[in-house]
């Protein structure tokens, strides 16, 4: 990157009002080292250059430069200048960044916006988009993106002081940029963990706290309790409730909505064993769900062998679990001869239901307990199959009881 200094000032002297280049100059500097000068154009870029860049072709390109150097960098202005490069952003959180015509490619927008999060402080909310980043890069078949999402995780986790969690995702990015060649990369990951190695921050403090959280979701007749860390929420019985139940019930496991309706419509989350006493129709899922179905099956064998190596139980538990959930599902979603099955009328009703009651419930428990509807949308997905993801970093221990 030293190589290219002399090239980027040159630009910047040529063209002083082209913010693209200050915004260039900036990330440079910052990927450098060199923090006073990466400041010394955010400073200029944020108060002068932004307001120019709406609407722009070069703008999120521009942005996201210069939300990187933010991130990098520290000093009392990151967090404004990373509130409105995030504002600007967030409209184009699925797309893809592109240099040029795609001449180049930066990958997701949402990326950059974990970035953002970070600096912001806002780090739950940036370890969510950056599984999001990760999982669009995924489904796109960009491995390249996929290994910068996961170099990503690591250095949110590090800023946030996670040490031990931010060293296993670094060893992991560094691991796959060096299988391919990447070797510059992979030798700066190194310096990275090496620093982390001699940081006197206890590396399992906060994830050990984190272990240690737990949750309540419980009924008793026409009335909920629920709460996560220090929030409580007592709510009226809503359909949605049961079902948001039934899918704590079921960390990682892929719900048919036809069956999360049932158990909306007659509470049959059983207390004792937190299971759901339901008949699946099979429904199926279309071509894209099972590509994601298949991506997911994918990570999880290298999530498994990289749990196995650690000797991490729980997890690998989790996995496999999580890994013959879905191909059930998957076998589920073909009849004789290997056909699919077609959807029908009744699959999108429950899947309308479904979505509908959850966010209900959702909104409802918001009114009182704000960061657990947060959690809920965030780690909660629906469709014609619903399922339960929560950050493996933060356990949640949940407390479940459906007493009608």
């Amino acid at each position: 990157m030293s190589d290219a200094r002399p090239t980027v000032e040159t630009w910047v002297a040529e063209h002083p009002s082209y913010a693209a280049f200050r915004a260039s100059r900036a990330w440079l500097y910052a990927d450098l080292g060199d923090d006073a000068a990466a400041r010394t154009d955010l400073e200029v870029f944020f108060a002068q250059d932004l307001a120019e860049l709406r609407g722009r072709i070069e703008g999120p390109l521009s942005i996201s430069m210069a939300v990187c150097a933010a991130f990098v960098v520290d000093g009392p202005d990151v967090y404004d200048w990373c509130v409105q490069g995030y504002e600007l952003l967030e409209p184009l959180a699925h797309e893809w960044l592109l240099v040029g015509q795609g001449s180049l490619v930066e990958g997701p927008v949402m990326r950059i916006m974990a970035l953002a999060s970070s600096a912001m402080g806002e780090v739950d909310r940036a370890l969510s988009e950056n599984a999001e980043a990760q999982r669009l890069a995924q489904e796109s078949g960009a491995l390249l993106f996929v290994w910068h999402a996961i170099r990503d995780r690591g250095l949110i986790l590090r800023k946030a002081g996670r040490s031990t969690a931010a060293h296993t995702a670094l060893a992991d990015a560094a691991s796959r940029y060096r299988s391919a060649g990447l070797t510059q990369q992979a030798d700066w990951l190194a310096s990275v963990m090496a620093e982390l190695a001699e940081s006197p921050t206890p590396p399992v403090a906060v994830t050990a706290a984190a272990s240690q959280t737990r949750g309540e979701f419980r009924r008793a007749h026409k009335v909920w309790h629920v709460g996560l860390h220090d929030e409580v929420a007592i709510c009226r019985h809503l359909k949605g409730m049961s079902m948001i139940a039934a899918l704590l019930a079921t960390p990682g496991r892929a719900i048919a909505a036809g069956v999360l309706a049932a158990v909306g419509d007659d509470a049959m989350l059983q207390p004792e064993h937190g299971a759901i006493r339901a008949e699946s129709r099979q429904p199926v899922v279309d071509d894209d769900a099972v590509r994601a179905y298949r991506a997911r099956l994918d990570a999880i064998v290298s999530e498994l062998d990289r749990a196995d190596r650690r000797g991490d139980a729980a997890l690998s538990e989790q996995l496999t679990a999580e890994f013959e959930g879905i191909t059930t599902e998957l076998a589920s979603t073909h009849g004789l001869g290997g056909r699919r099955r077609t959807m029908t009328t009744e699959d999108e009703r429950a899947r309308i239901r479904v979505n509908k009651a959850i966010r209900s419930a959702t909104r409802r428990i918001g009114e009182q307990a704000p960061g657990l509807a947060q959690h809920l949308e965030r780690s909660i997905d629906t469709g014609l199959f619903c399922s339960y993801q929560p950050d493996p970093l933060r356990h949640i221990d949940w407390t479940l009881r459906n007493q009608t």
